[in-house]
């Protein structure tokens, strides 16, 4: 493991204890998941928080102004360390860290449920509880928002990808129309 590797590994155990400590453990690993799409999605704000002419106070107060009541106060404050720490680059796999070492915590294999919108709770419980009784195993799946889609959703558990997504149905159905069409031109040769 590289030396980055190891920093980000210690930001990520760091928010797990915050996050046990303040009793909101659930609510951070569902949370963590928004902010990182936030941030990725939304070029005003990388720009803005890479930006070496804006001071680090504005920087913070700009976090605070965009996550302060979307998330918990200690994601708010474990996102400004980060900024005061030019570590914010590294929230993507600081992220996927904390997830894991949650997941290995409750002693459940972490997993990725992306959709093209917010799904219900009740909804994502029925999708957990199918993929643990196919894997046989305790699946927590975090959510990721891909407005790419067109609809349905994708499961990624480790190897296994269920794919459901509008996109694939779409593919699936257009490589049997060119199949057909070219083993009907095979045909009349």
């Amino acid at each position: 493991m590289d030396a980055a590797n190891k920093i980000e590994e210690r930001y990520a155990e760091s928010l797990l204890a915050l996050s046990e400590g303040a009793g909101v453990l659930a609510r951070i690993e569902k949370e963590i998941i928004l902010v990182v799409d936030l941030f990725a999605e939304d070029g005003r704000i990388k720009m803005f928080l890479a930006d070496p002419a804006v001071k680090d106070e504005g920087k913070s107060t700009a976090v605070v102004d965009i996550l302060g009541g979307r998330v918990h106060p200690v994601l708010v404050r474990f996102v400004q360390i980060l900024l005061e720490q030019n570590m914010i680059n590294g929230l993507g796999s600081i992220a996927d860290i904390f997830l894991d070492k949650a997941s290995r915590l409750e002693e459940k294999v972490s997993g990725e449920l992306v959709s093209v919108c917010m799904v219900g709770d009740d909804v994502l419980t029925r999708i957990e509880e199918e993929t643990s009784r196919i894997l046989g195993k305790k699946v927590r799946l975090h959510v990721r928002i891909d407005s790419g889609m067109l609809g349905g959703a994708i499961v990624r558990v480790g190897d296994l990808v269920m794919d459901g997504s509008v996109n694939a149905l779409v593919e699936g159905m257009r490589s049997e129309l060119l199949g057909g069409l070219r083993g009907g031109m095979d045909e009349k040769k």
